[in-house]
């Protein structure tokens, strides 16, 4: 084994509460950006039912008195006007022809009536806005906002603590190493979270010509910030340690924090993270039918996935070990902070489909570009030896001064992205959608892929050093993916 540690328990590292495992997940909501998405929301669900209405009273004369005993008159609407056109060869959407009569030179008179399945609504009330228009999701500007309950691919680590079952009968150096029989990993290993997390996405949008054919529209999403972690010390455990691979004689070995009748001890792992991403689109007109359209989108995409993960642990010895004196502590941690951020061309296409008042949009599109990693490792030693000074020493268990500091790499990266929503009109400005999405990234780093748990035992006991360049810093690549429901509301203006 490794030299023996020992470290006086402090209250960051002992948690107040006992309980082995504990799997936290913490709702971070910034209550700012939230406040800001309902209000938006309610803004628009205010304007979508004032539209209709502003065209019903457009239609009466306020200004005329209604007399005692008179009778109020009906109000009145102006008919859409009949357009006397060749059929055309690609029909707006939600529009029909009238050929029930043609103009004295043979070509048929068309007549867009639009299509009134949903009653007053139609569709979408593409019936208002006469030939040319094709019913897209907004005349003018339209806002869709979703609340999001995800589900992210679980982040794996290498094993980071690990108990017994007793002193190894064959070695007892082999206590707490991975390859002993009586070991067993108490975190680490396997994917850690899977829990769902919450989040929002808000879309704006809006047509830049009179026939709705080319537009812009941005997006951002961002799920809340998790965090879930590990804590264990010696009034739950006689045996605990941090496993890792000694770099010097090739073998699996044990950092021992608690030994029954040796040293008490603890170990605290925390690991946090976020996902958050923008775009800006352009959508243009790729054809039309009857009920559908199909748009090109293509644009700029940036996405940013991050993470930390740190680890305490602290023993102290209550009996002389070997050299160490008898009450000798040593506290150290290790930090590793990972940063993964994408800038890409984004391009795709998005269809639009209605049925009276049912809707079914997608969205399929692909980001091509670069994918910036940085890792940062840091990491601490805190020695106390009875009868002397405390000493810091750089470096904790899995940071040492190989790989201690900042260091980035950049990687092409693909991310396709996948959303479906079925949407019903609630007025005809406004749908209630729900549906699902998919993102994938081909090339992120993690935290726990990013340390290196093959450590030269004479860094770490301020030795001559054998194989001096591990631990280093892994840039080890690997796919991340997310999906879930959204639910949310369309407002079109």
């Amino acid at each position: 084994m490794p030299r023996q540690l020992a470290s006086d328990v402090s209250e960051r590292v002992l948690p107040k509460k006992a309980g082995g495992r504990m799997r936290t997940l913490k709702t971070v909501w910034r209550m700012d950006r939230i406040s800001l998405l309902v209000a938006i929301t309610a803004i628009s669900v205010l304007l979508s039912f004032a539209v209709p209405l502003e065209a019903q009273i457009g239609g009466l004369d306020l200004e005329s008195p209604i007399l005692p005993g008179a009778s109020v008159p009906a109000p009145q609407y102006t008919p859409v006007p009949q357009h006397t056109q060749p059929i055309p060869t690609s029909m707006p959407i939600g529009s029909s022809i009238d050929f029930e009569s043609a103009a004295p030179n043979g070509v048929a008179q068309a007549n867009f009536v639009g299509c009134n399945s949903c009653g007053s609504i139609g569709c979408h009330g593409c019936d208002d806005y006469g030939p040319g228009y094709s019913c897209p999701p907004g005349v003018g500007l339209w806002i869709r906002a979703d609340y999001l309950v995800w589900y992210e691919r679980d982040m794996d680590t290498i094993p980071l603590a690990t108990t017994s079952t007793g002193i190894p009968a064959t070695n007892a150096d082999d206590l707490l190493d991975l390859d002993a029989a009586e070991t067993s990993v108490l975190f680490g290993g396997r994917g850690l979270s899977d829990d769902p997390l919450n989040g929002w996405r808000l879309e704006v949008g809006a047509w830049l010509d009179a026939g709705a054919t080319f537009g812009i529209f941005g997006r951002y999403f961002e799920v809340e910030d998790r965090s879930f972690g590990f804590a264990a010390n010696s009034n739950q455990f006689d045996f605990l340690g941090i496993p890792f691979f000694n770099a010097d004689d090739a073998s699996e070995d044990a950092l021992e924090l608690v030994v029954q009748g040796e040293r008490t001890g603890a170990v605290a792992i925390e690991i946090e993270g976020g996902l958050r991403n923008w775009e800006i689109l352009f959508r243009q007109l790729s054809e039309t039918g009857s009920n559908y359209r199909l748009d090109w989108v293509y644009g700029y995409r940036n996405l940013r996935l991050f993470e930390d993960l740190r680890l305490d642990a602290s023993t102290t010895n209550f009996v002389p070990l070997g050299n160490i004196a008898q009450d000798t502590s040593i506290s150290l941690n290790d930090t590793f902070r990972v940063k993964n951020q994408f800038h890409g061309v984004d391009f795709g296409v998005t269809g639009h489909s209605h049925e009276g008042c049912w809707s079914l949009d997608f969205l399929l599109k692909v980001a091509l570009g670069v994918m910036d990693q940085e890792v940062t490792v840091d990491g601490q030693q805190f020695n106390i030896i009875p009868g002397t000074d405390p000493a810091i020493n750089i470096g904790g268990l899995f940071s040492q001064e190989t790989n201690i500091g900042k260091n980035d790499e950049n990687t092409f990266s693909v991310i396709p992205e996948f959303n479906i929503n079925l949407g019903y009109a609630i007025t005809p400005n406004l749908d209630f959608t729900i549906g699902y999405t998919f993102i994938f990234v081909s090339d992120v780093i993690r935290a726990g892929s990013a340390i290196d748990r093959s450590i030269d035992i004479g860094l770490l006991a301020d030795l001559d050093p054998v194989n001096s360049s591990r631990p280093q810093i892994n840039f080890d690549d690997t796919s991340y993916y997310i999906h879930g429901l959204n639910l949310g509301l369309t407002a079109r203006f």
